[in-house]
């Protein structure tokens, strides 16, 4: 009971440092007042959406490792840059085919298949126009294959390794 406790306080702490950072950054400035408010907003944010919007016990639900963060964030990043350029590329050459394609996912949960589905639609080039379960429906600039299979692997098929990879406990 008590490490439950000692690990829900080091979650809000991280939570409200987190939310804090990221205030300071859209402010500009690092003064005394801005991260004072910055902190306040933050814990304040975070009691109302604990009270409000996650009426259930999130962290189970929405559990993601730090490896895993720590790969998918450089890696999206990187993969919207390529695919921003080649976006550019295609809509200035018009070489340009767009489909829509019928993909399968193999991720377990709901969560990581948001993370997935929202991936592909930043991602220049492509748009998921609908997900259900492991079910995605997505719009594709360069359409190379209606193959399900194929333009999974194209699509999907990195985002979705480093999502597998971590460990679920559910």
């Amino acid at each position: 009971m008590k490490q439950k406790a000692t690990t829900h306080v080091f979650g809000v702490l991280f939570t409200v440092a987190l939310l804090t950072i990221v205030w300071i950054v859209y402010n500009e400035s690092v003064d005394l007042a801005t991260v004072g408010l910055g902190v306040v907003l933050a814990f304040i944010a975070l009691v109302l959406t604990d009270t409000f919007v996650m009426k259930e016990d999130y962290r189970q639900t929405y559990q993601i490792s730090l490896v895993a963060i720590l790969k998918y964030i450089p890696f999206i990043f990187l993969q919207i840059y390529i695919s921003g350029f080649d976006a550019i590329y295609r809509v200035f050459t018009g070489k340009v085919n767009v489909g829509v394609v019928e993909i399968k996912t193999k991720l377990p949960t709901a969560f990581q298949r948001g993370l997935l589905s929202n991936a592909i639609t930043l991602t220049p080039g492509t748009v998921t126009l609908d997900q259900e379960d492991d079910d995605m429906t997505i719009i594709w600039l360069d359409c190379a294959t209606p193959d399900p299979d194929e333009a999974g692997e194209t699509i999907k098929g990195n985002f979705e390794r480093i999502l597998l990879r971590q460990k679920v406990n559910s």
